[in-house]
């Protein structure tokens, strides 16, 4: 089958909803917990086959979250094949079904995997239906999920040591956190319409501004204990830090000036600089 036969099947609006960028951070994140709590770049088979299910959990989480905010991103984010119709709804839940079922199948191989996406899956079905329209509580849920790839990675090992990758999670924790509020403000409008009660609705626009400077200083302080602690103080770590700390600088800055697209931006490149950092300081 060429590549024109290939397109004409619309495989490619199923690849868009699945967020493949976000899905390859996500990998990114799994591949680092199994590195920092095996102290091994080699994998298996196996080892590779456990790190897809959260992808594939994540995947479908972002397919239902594009048919619950259906009516918001026809004004947020118009671009989207659901608003678009590219992908019919009910195409959209016979896919998120499929990506379920692989996704659990494959978590069989080991129990602790299973138990854990059972819970992740659980929870993003909490998100979408109860705590997306609460403010704060539904941001601090999503940071979790958001957070949740470098565990799983840690539990791939037959072996492992929780305690650095928990300090990881922390880290990733915050910057999701900062990430979701910020997207808050970028939504308002579009969640003000629909009548969703984020954060940014709740508070308004001036208070949520003051909110997402307030956790920008609260990350940027935490990130420094976070890396003295794995690391300590040292030219190594300063150096293969210091990408991290500019970018969420320059996020804090774009925040300040109320320029929230671009502070996301930055704090998106923030989550690869700390994957490409972690793996430098831990090698």
């Amino acid at each position: 089958m060429g590549f024109r036969e290939i397109k004409n099947i619309k495989i490619f609006p199923f690849i868009q909803i699945t967020r493949p960028l976000n899905l390859l951070i996500v990998e990114s994140a799994v591949y680092l917990g199994f590195f920092i709590s095996s102290g091994s770049y080699r994998v298996s088979l196996k080892d590779i086959l456990l790190f897809l299910p959260i992808s594939l959990s994540a995947a479908a989480g972002y397919c239902l979250n594009d048919l619950t905010d259906l009516e918001e991103d026809r004004l947020n984010r118009p671009n989207r094949v659901l608003v678009k119709k590219i992908i019919s709804k009910k195409t959209c839940v016979i896919f998120l079904s499929a990506l379920v079922l692989i996704s659990l199948s494959v978590s069989l191989f080991k129990p602790i995997l299973l138990l854990t996406n059972i819970l992740i899956l659980f929870f993003v079905l909490i998100y979408d239906f109860y705590l997306k329209k609460t403010p704060l509580a539904g941001n601090v849920l999503t940071s979790c999920l958001g957070s949740s790839p470098v565990l799983w990675g840690s539990l791939v090992p037959q072996k492992t040591d929780l305690s650095p990758a928990l300090c990881v999670f922390f880290l990733a924790f915050l910057l999701h956190l900062n990430r979701e509020t910020v997207k808050d403000i970028e939504d308002y409008k579009g969640d003000l319409a629909a009548g969703k009660n984020t954060t940014a609705v709740f508070l308004g626009l001036k208070y949520s501004r003051f909110l997402v400077v307030i956790f920008h200083f609260i990350l940027f302080a935490c990130a420094i204990l976070v890396f003295i602690k794995l690391f300590g103080f040292s030219p190594k770590t300063f150096v293969f830090s210091s990408p991290l700390f500019f970018f969420i600088f320059t996020s804090l800055v774009s925040s300040i000036k109320s320029k929230f697209t671009l502070s996301s931006l930055f704090l998106r490149l923030s989550m690869a600089s700390a994957v490409a950092c972690l793996f430098f300081l831990f090698s």
